[in-house]
Formats: structure tokens, C-alpha cells, sequence
């Protein structure tokens, strides 16, 4: 059978899509098994945990991913959010916005091993302190307390860090910072592929490209086309 045919059997049969903020998780299954997450809303702690656990619900590792994500957040808990990310490049998941990703999302966002988004989705400005008080959301001023400040220059120095590490131009911090945080930036195709959040890992391309040449004797230049075709079959069906 023809690889592409393949593919395209496995994702339009053995697909199971959660939302990390609301759906039960089913039972595990063998087998091939892509699992879709949906962010949709405020990141918030408890996603983590549920998205360790949906991680565990996938199969075996079918093309071009076992784990695809679609994002629809502005913003939300910086920490878990980075915690996300690294989840999701551990877990070599594939990650799409579908309406907005910004401020804290981007941060799980650059956790994909591919990361699409269209022009204008993806919103970045600098990170801001903030607490719950009387159920609303505050910002804490830390100019008044040396703890606040040095916690949040300590969370500052985890995003540049998390960031590079998810293989982001270290420009993307720099920008960020250029942006007050009750505004917001939102980039261009063109910018969000200079500064590495768009496209392929290139870690990971390689990686792929040698397992597909093996397998399937596809061409690496041909895996962003493969993935591309793939995937939009599947959100669209």
C-alpha cells in the first residue's frame, strides 16, 4: 500500500481529540493511535497533568505524529505553559493555532517539533506578575517588594532560557521585552519564521527525514510536504 494512502488510514481512523480543560480522558488502546489536544481558553496548572496523561493515551507512533495540538489561548499561567512546551517536545507533537496563540501560549507553542500558524495569531509582549484576588486577576507591583521582583526576574531569566532551548532566536526574547505588557504584538508570517517559532525543528526534520528514507524511501525534501498534506486532512475531516 502506498505510504500517503496509509497515512491517511491510520489518521482518519484512530483519532481521538481532547480539549485540556474539559473533556474526560477515554481508555488507553494498542496500536496506532493519534491523539489531538486542544487548548482552548486560559492555560492554567492543571493542564499539565492532563496533557501528561493524554500523552500516555497515544499509540504507537504513526506518521507524521502521534500527538497534534491546536491552540486557541491568550495567554494564561507563564510556568505551566513552559512546562507544556517541554512536554510537547518531548512527545515530538505537532502544533497548530486555530484562531490565537499569545503571551503565555507561545511558550507551549515553541514546544512543537512543527508549529504552523497563520500570519497574525501569534502574540507576544513582556511577561507581567500577576495574582488572584477576590476571584480577579491583579498584577502585583514589584517595585514594592524585593521577593515579587526577584521572582519574576527569576521567571524572566526561565522564559529566555525555555525559549532557546525550544530552539527560538534569542531575538524573540529581545522583542518581547520592546512590548508593555497590557499591549500586544502580534507577528508576521515572515517574522514568525525569522525568529524560528514557525516551521520545522530543524532537529527534528533531520531526524524524520532519515527515518522516512529508511522505512519508506521518502526523500527528506518531501516530509514538509508529506506533513502539510497529512495534517490538513485531518483537521478537515
Amino acid at each position: 500500500m502506498d505510504v500517503r494512502a496509509l497515512l491517511a488510514i491510520v489518521l482518519a481512523t484512530a483519532c481521538t481529540m481532547l480539549h485540556a480543560q474539559s473533556d474526560p480522558l477515554p481508555q488507553p488502546v494498542s496500536g496506532p493511535r493519534v491523539v489531538g489536544i486542544g487548548f482552548n481558553g486560559p492555560i492554567a496548572a492543571g493542564d499539565v497533568d492532563r496533557l501528561r496523561n493524554a500523552i500516555a493515551l497515544a499509540g504507537e507512533e504513526p506518521l507524521p505524529a502521534r500527538i497534534v495540538v491546536f491552540f486557541d489561548s491568550g495567554g494564561g499561567d507563564g510556568l505551566a505553559a513552559m512546562q507544556i512546551g517541554r512536554l510537547l517536545r518531548h512527545a515530538k507533537a505537532h502544533v497548530f493555532v486555530t484562531r490565537r496563540c499569545a503571551s503565555a501560549c507561545v511558550f507551549a507553542f515553541a514546544g512543537g517539533v512543527y508549529r504552523g500558524a497563520l500570519p497574525g495569531t501569534l502574540g507576544v509582549h513582556r511577561a507581567r506578575l500577576t495574582t488572584t484576588r477576590d476571584g480577579a486577576v491583579v498584577d502585583v507591583d514589584i517595585a514594592g517588594s524585593p521577593a515579587a521582583s526577584q521572582f519574576f526576574s527569576d521567571a524572566e531569566a526561565q522564559i529566555a532560557l525555555h525559549l532557546d532551548e525550544m530552539g527560538v532566536s534569542p531575538a524573540l526574547f529581545a522583542e518581547m521585552q520592546t512590548v508593555p505588557p497590557r499591549s500586544m504584538r502580534w507577528l508576521t508570517a515572515d517574522e514568525a519564521a525569522a525568529f524560528r517559532l514557525t516551521g520545522f525543528d530543524p532537529g527534528y526534520l533531520r531526524e524524520r527525514g532519515a527515518t522516512l528514507q529508511t522505512r519508506y524511501g521518502i526523500p527528506e525534501a518531501e516530509v514538509p510536504v508529506l506533513t502539510a498534506s497529512v495534517i490538513e486532512r485531518w483537521a478537515t475531516r
